[in-house]
């Protein structure tokens, strides 16, 4: 689908860097998870908290959707459409991710900021079973979200031939969804951090940077993402072919943003 843009100036030399940084960034987040998966499954560990419960399920997400998406979208580049398997998987994902990891970024958001405006409720509100619930429901959010083309014959071939149309409406309507819940995941971090000067809530500095982290720098990442995703695609309608590549590399750095510095400050405190 995007073969064209290895014509536009400058776009292969990014295109390549990026892939590097992306495959870097899915080593350390690999790391990560491999990390916490090994002090969730010990009683008492201080990484055995809903908070890494929810980065641990990220972590592992976006690994195997970023490497299933790099090497299906690879395969059915070069297979000139042909390759079934690469291009369903590859338009899986691309339906898939604006919408859970718009949500998933929100449940993160409203965890952290419960932890810090009602510390005594939070292991209440968070308990094990409503964190297992909150992950099952980020993984259907994009089934009720876009339920009305679950079952369109283009829905998981929207890179094949004849799936344009659909696929350029259906990006941008997951565009915007994922938008709405970034805009709505900023808000409630700049309410949160509002609210904790206007009751006097005593943090330290190391605290209050990694909380902005993980809520502003992600939210605002993912808001990027949307709306590059959105403007790539509006480009692509309109058969402007070297702005709708760099507004691509655009919602690929926005992403890039998300999973690197934010998952990073997720690490460092819970």
């Amino acid at each position: 689908m995007f073969k064209a843009c290895f014509a536009v100036p400058g776009y292969t030399v990014f295109y390549y860097t990026m892939y590097v940084i992306t495959v870097v960034i899915i080593f350390w987040v690999t790391l990560m998870a491999i990390l916490i998966g090994v002090h969730l499954r010990r009683e008492g560990s201080p990484l055995n908290s809903s908070y890494y419960k929810l980065v641990f399920v990220g972590c592992v997400s976006n690994v195997l959707s970023t490497t299933l998406y790099k090497i299906s979208s690879t395969l059915a580049e070069h297979a000139e459409d042909s390759n079934v398997a690469a291009l369903t998987m590859a338009a899986f994902i691309a339906w898939l991710a604006p919408y859970a990891l718009s949500m998933a970024n929100l449940m993160v958001v409203l965890n952290r900021s419960t932890s810090l405006l009602c510390p005594v409720k939070h292991n209440f509100i968070w308990s094990p079973g409503m964190t297992g619930i909150i992950i099952v429901g980020v993984f259907l959010f994009p089934f009720v979200a876009d339920i009305s083309t679950v079952f369109d014959p283009c829905r998981f071939r929207i890179f094949a031939l004849g799936c344009e149309a659909f696929m350029i409406s259906d990006c941008r309507y997951g565009a915007l969804i994922s938008f709405i819940v970034s805009t709505v995941s900023l808000t409630l971090a700049a309410v949160t951090l509002y609210r904790i000067e206007k009751k006097g809530i005593s943090l330290t500095h190391k605290m209050k940077k990694n909380f902005i982290f993980q809520t502003v720098v992600a939210s605002s990442s993912m808001t990027g993402f949307s709306v590059m995703l959105w403007l790539s695609v509006s480009m692509m309608a309109l058969k402007l072919d070297t702005p709708c590549c760099y507004f691509k590399l655009g919602y690929e750095i926005f992403y890039l943003i998300y999973i690197g510095p934010s998952y990073l400050a997720h690490f460092f405190v819970g």
